[in-house]
C-alpha cells in the first residue's frame, strides 16, 4: 500500500499547515503535509514532501528518501537506506539500523543517533548536544565541542576530540589509551599545558639569549672601562672574566 492511500484511509497521524480539504489532489495533499507519521506500514517509497518538517518513517523497507529541505526532526530508523538527502534544517535525526555509509551536511543537528549503520566518518557536528554513533567503523570523530553525551562504544576510534562541555561518554570497546571521561580530561589538560611549555620554552630560550647579549655588553663595558684597575682584583670581576663564555 502507498503512502497517499494510507493518508486517504486515515492510517497514518498527520497535520497540515493549513485546514484539510477531500478536493485536493495527491500532489496539493503532500504539499501542505508538515507533520507526517507513517511507521511500520511495509512502505518502500515516500512521494515528495517538500514542506514536512516532522517526519517518522522508521521501521519501513525504504531504500531512499525524498526531498527533506525543510525537515526539522527525521526519524527514519530500521529501513535499508543507503544514503540520506539534504538535511541542512535538520535539528533531530535518528537514523538508527540501516546501511548508511555516510552523512550529509548536519550543521544544525542538535541531537543525532545513527548508531548501528557502516559510517566511517562523520560530518561536522558543532552544533550537536546529543550523540549516538556506537556500533559503526568510525576511526575519527569531528569537533564536538558543545557535546554534552556522546556514545561512540564499539567503533574503531583511537582517539577523542576535545570534549570540554562532555557530561556523559560512553566509549568503550574502542581502541583508545583511555577510556573514560576523567582520563580524557587529564589528557585534554595535559594537550593544553604542552602548548603552554612550548611556549614557556620559547620564552625561556629568548630570555637566554637576552642575556648572554647582556653579558656580552657588560663584557665590552668593563674591558674599556677606564675604571678598569680599580676591579682587577674584585672577585666579581675575576668570576666574570673566567666564565665570559659561558
Amino acid at each position: 500500500m502507498d503512502l497517499i492511500t494510507l493518508i486517504r484511509n486515515n492510517n497514518c497521524e498527520i497535520k497540515y499547515d493549513v485546514e484539510y480539504h477531500k478536493e485536493w489532489s495527491d500532489d496539493e495533499l503532500l504539499s501542505h503535509i508538515i507533520f507526517l507519521d507513517c511507521h511500520n506500514k511495509q512502505l518502500t517509497t515516500l512521494p515528495n514532501l517538500i514542506n514536512c518538517q516532522e517526519l517518522y518513517c522508521f521501521d519501513n523497507q525504504l531504500t531512499t528518501l525524498p526531498d527533506l529541505i525543510n525537515c526539522q526532526k527525521l526519524d527514519c530508523g530500521l529501513n535499508q537506506l543507503t544514503i540520506l538527502p539534504d538535511l541542512i534544517n535538520c535539528q533531530e535525526l535518528c537514523c538508527i539500523l540501516n546501511q548508511l555509509i555516510t552523512l550529509p551536511d548536519l550543521i544544525n543537528c542538535q541531537i543525532l543517533d545513527c548508531s548501528s549503520n557502516q559510517l566511517t566518518t562523520l560530518p561536522d557536528l558543532i552544533n550537536c548536544r546529543t550523540l549516538d554513533c556506537d556500533n559503526n567503523q568510525l576511526t575519527i570523530l569531528p569537533d564536538l565541542i558543545n557535546c554534552q553525551t556522546l556514545d561512540c562504544d564499539n567503533n574503531q576510534l583511537t582517539i577523542l576530540p576535545d570534549l570540554i562541555n562532555c557530561r556523559i561518554l560512553d566509549c568503550q570497546n574502542n581502541q583508545l589509551i583511555y577510556d573514560n571521561i576523567e582520563e580524557h580530561k587529564k589528557l585534554v589538560k595535559f594537550r593544553n599545558f604542552y602548548k603552554h611549555l612550548k611556549y614557556l620554552k620559547k620564552w625561556r630560550l629568548y630570555k637566554t639569549k637576552s642575556i648572554i647579549n647582556k653579558k656580552k655588553d657588560l663584557m665590552i663595558e668593563l674591558l674599556y672601562s677606564p675604571d678598569l684597575p680599580f676591579y682587577k682584583l674584585n672577585p666579581y670581576y675575576i668570576h666574570f672574566i673566567e666564565n665570559k663564555n659561558q
